[in-house]
């Protein structure tokens, strides 16, 4: 059997994840390498079929009318063909639009493959050939006016309807590509979502003014106009054109009656974000619905009841959902640049116990002993982790009232400080959970924190661009609001005697005296990148800056030279490994070491940490892991020795980055032009 066969390294980590009512497991979990410590295994598989990671924002999908291939559109302006049985890439990229893709639609016959985009150009694709056969006429608007936010075939394949932002639809010949009519709206917001009837004689439209109308495709006149709540984002008819579904930027959906425009009741509710694409299977049956909380909901379009629980697995907002023509699999699209196929025969999805519904993780810190994580959810949750365990040390705590979007620890490690956009700074003592002294209160909305190596002042960086410093005992100001450009800050931290403050903003850097807030110097990087955090040697000597392509540069303080020396990131040494996650693997020096199920992925921005035989996946599902038995497959990822946990370190503060790699681009990956300048993490082998 393939199992048999394959490489054991591989498998260890992937049976680990399999469902536990499965003869899978029950053939191999000998073999499990990996133990869950806080979540709990599938014991079904999930409805996912395969995901593919393509770089780029996912903006549209299509399934050919054979089922056999899908076609999608990217935010870059590439739109790409797919086997849908495999998630395998046809030929090549289709290249000609020279902004987002914003809707992609195959004819009926599925010989062909429209694109429209915010370039104001829809292009026909030859599906064979992968070559461009047509570009309708560039209209003489200016700038965006022209773009195209939506394009349908008529279902006899014989026009082309483009909703554009000029809030005129443009009826075309498909096979001339001669303009036959416009259908001009009033709207003084655009054109966004266009919709056929099954019979081709109707045409509904939604626009941006929180209008839908009705028209009659063959002779342009409008039927009926209803005013709905907010901007329409999409649209489509029942099978006997009877009744009309749409998206506003809610979290329901919505029905209009197709002959009156009247409001039917019977909105489908449950999500827990706004809902923006919509797909009904042919048979009229299954609607299924994408948007902003990253799942697909399935709804039973005649009864409005929900079928199973939401599709999950995305990391962003999905921003287009397709169903098959046979409604047995949904292609989505998202902004986490992946495409996945899901099955609706299993109709199951990850799940999920009590001990996992933290919330979404936006912020993390590692504590200077390497002993405790603490995290930042959306939900407003603080929640300190056992690093050796993998396990949260107490329950969450609350002290905001949205989301936790920085979190620190204090030199000593015995405090915590806690920011959100309330404009309140918490701190909490890290052995009882219990708040400490007074909250900072009637801050600008806050972003990162930084406390001073004695930890009696925390410097707070502020939504509108400035630095408060605060005694943190007192929980009085210190002086006033600063900053030193136009630009926003992005990140600062304190030398290790707490007189200097190293300030960021995108391609410079000021030394600031902490008594009288004036800058004592200043570092260019206009020529060398952004920088995305700093930190101090431990005898301030040195500054050390992370840049955004994930390289660094050193700043002798004392000669004011830069250096690009290759051991720049000296003054990041972090007790802990970061792994890079790419296409459901992670990656260690370049090579694959664990497998990751998809429900478990975290967003963009917080790091894979994995300390000593315990690995944290703290996104969506916060889980952790003991994968202490898989190590010995990979010399190169060994547990820390006690004495790497107590050097002299310096914090770098960023917000939510506390990457401290250096990234190198994978071979592998580079050979992929779908994949190419994907990078992987190469870590100092003195701190891993």
């Amino acid at each position: 059997d393939p199992l048999s066969f394959g490489a054991l390294h591989v498998y260890a980590t992937a049976i680990s994840f399999c469902p536990r009512k499965t003869k899978l497991w029950e053939y191999y979990s000998t073999q499990a390498g990996i133990r869950f410590l806080h979540s709990q295994p599938k014991s079904q598989w999930s409805a996912e079929l395969w995901s593919r990671s393509v770089g780029r924002k996912v903006q549209a999908v299509a399934y050919s009318p054979d089922g056999k291939s899908i076609a999608s559109g990217y935010d870059n302006g590439g739109v790409r063909l797919w086997d849908a049985e495999t998630g395998l890439p046809v030929g090549k990229p289709f290249a000609g639009h020279s902004q987002s893709v914003t809707a992609v639609a195959f004819s009926p016959d599925g010989s062909r493959v429209a694109s429209a985009s915010y370039d104001g150009t829809i292009r026909l694709w030859d599906v064979q050939t992968g070559s461009q056969i047509g570009r309708f006429p560039l209209t003489s608007l200016p700038g965006e006016k022209a773009a195209v936010n939506a394009i349908q075939f008529s279902p006899d394949g014989k026009k082309i309807a483009g909703g554009y932002r000029d809030n005129v639809i443009r009826l075309w010949n498909a096979d001339t590509q001669e303009p036959i009519g416009q259908l001009v709206d009033d709207s003084s917001r655009g054109i966004d979502a266009i919709a056929f009837s099954a019979d081709g004689k109707k045409l509904a439209s939604g626009s941006g003014d929180n209008t839908i109308r009705l028209w009659d495709a063959e002779t342009g006149f409008p039927i009926w106009r209803s005013l709905v709540d907010n901007s329409v984002t999409s649209i489509l008819f029942s099978p006997n054109g009877k009744k009309i579904a749409y998206t506003s930027f809610g979290k329901s959906v919505l029905f209009l009656d197709g002959d009156t425009g009247a409001t039917i009741d019977g909105a489908l509710e449950g999500s827990k974000g706004s809902l923006s694409s919509l797909s009904l299977s042919l048979d009229g049956k299954i609607l299924a619905v994408g948007g902003g909380d990253r799942s697909i909901w399935l709804w039973d379009f005649e009864t409005g009841a929900t079928i199973g629980r939401p599709l999950t697995g995305h990391t962003g907002w999905v921003n287009c959902v397709a169903f098959s023509p046979d409604g047995r699999t949904i292609v989505s699209g998202s902004s986490d640049k992946t495409i996945r196929m899901w099955g609706l025969g299993s109709g199951a999805s990850a799940e999920m116990s009590s001990e996992e519904k933290i919330g979404e993780v936006v912020s993390i810190a590692v504590s200077h002993d390497g002993q405790r994580i603490v995290t930042g959810s959306r939900a407003g949750d603080i929640v300190l982790w056992d690093a050796g365990t993998g396990l949260p040390v107490r329950k969450p705590r609350q002290g905001h009232k949205g989301t936790v979007v920085s979190v620190a620890f204090s030199p000593d490690d015995c405090r915590i400080a806690s920011g959100s956009p309330d404009g309140v700074v918490r701190v909490w003592d890290v052995a009882t959970g219990r708040l400490v002294g007074k909250a900072l209160e009637g801050l600008p909305e806050g972003n990162t924190i930084a406390f001073s190596p004695d930890h009696r002042i925390l410097a707070v960086i502020t939504f509108d661009g400035g630095i408060c410093l605060w005694d943190a005992g007192a929980g009085t100001s210190i002086g006033v609001p600063f900053t030193f450009c136009e630009d926003w800050v992005k990140y600062c931290n304190f030398s290790p005697d707490g007189e200097t403050i190293a300030v960021g903003y995108s391609e410079r850097i000021y030394l600031v005296d902490t008594m009288t807030q004036s800058s004592i110097g200043e570092l260019s990087l206009s020529d060398s990148g952004t920088g995305s955090s700093v930190a101090f040697s431990p005898d301030g000597n040195i500054l050390s800056v992370e840049l955004t392509d994930d390289t660094f540069c050193t700043w002798d303080l004392r000669s004011k030279e830069l250096s690009w020396d290759p051991s720049s990131d000296i003054c990041f040494p972090e007790p802990f490994v970061y792994l890079r996650l790419r296409e459901q693997w992670l990656f260690y020096r370049g090579s694959r070491t664990f497998w990751l199920p998809s429900e478990y992925m975290v967003p963009d921005g917080l790091p894979v940490t994995l300390r000593g035989g315990v690995l944290f996946c703290l996104g969506d599902i916060c889980s952790t892991f003991d994968v202490s038995q898989s190590l010995c497959y990979f010399p190169s990822v060994a547990p820390l020795h006690e004495e790497q946990l107590h050097r002299p370190t310096v914090r770098a503060v960023s917000g939510t980055n506390f990457q401290s790699s250096t990234w190198i681009s994978d071979p592998e990956f580079d050979s992929d032009p779908e994949l190419r300048g994907v990078n992987t993490v190469v870590e100092d082998s003195s701190d891993s």
